[in-house]
């Protein structure tokens, strides 16, 4: 999710916060993000680009979600038309969106740096189901990120005891 929007908390405060700050030091930067904006609303199903803090962002039309997680069709027709970045940043973990971008990344052999955002380790609801996709689908997310950002000392435990170089 990008901004506007504020429903899910952190991350998207973060990740603004972010692209502002890299604007400011004269990087170009694009964000490539669902259209999610509050979970009682329905996603946009059109694809939209605008400039948001200096940043381009494109808006990928959202035909299907589960909960926050978005099914965005156009997202590798939309890495394969953008210019090729120095690095890519992902944000969150377990989602459509940052799985097939790092897949991208590795293909196309473009560094990126994995910051999970506290959603390392599973928890809450399905763990099992969690556990096992994070031990085949999701283990490449992580393992392969030139950096891994983590927010907590025990998020780095966790990283690490999943395969990830200190």
């Amino acid at each position: 999710m990008w901004w506007p929007s504020h429903a899910f908390g952190g991350p998207v405060v973060a990740a603004r916060e972010l692209v502002r700050r890299l604007v400011a030091r004269g990087h170009a930067v694009d964000v490539v993000t669902s259209t999610i904006v509050e979970l009682g609303q329905r996603p946009a199903s059109r694809s939209s680009v605008a400039i948001v803090d200096g940043a381009t962002v494109h808006y990928l039309a959202t035909p299907l979600r589960y909960r926050w997680m978005a099914i965005t069709p156009a997202l590798p027709f939309a890495l394969a038309r953008a210019p090729r970045p120095d690095v890519v940043h992902a944000f969150g973990f377990r989602d459509p969106v940052t799985t097939v971008t790092a897949a991208w990344c590795r293909v196309a052999r473009v560094p990126y740096v994995f910051e999970p955002l506290g959603m390392f380790k599973p928890r809450l609801r399905k763990v099992a189901l969690k556990r096992a996709l994070d031990a085949t689908l999701y283990r490449s997310v992580a393992n392969g990120a030139s950096a891994v950002v983590v927010a907590s000392e025990r998020e780095r435990d966790d990283v690490v005891a999943c395969g990830v170089a200190a």
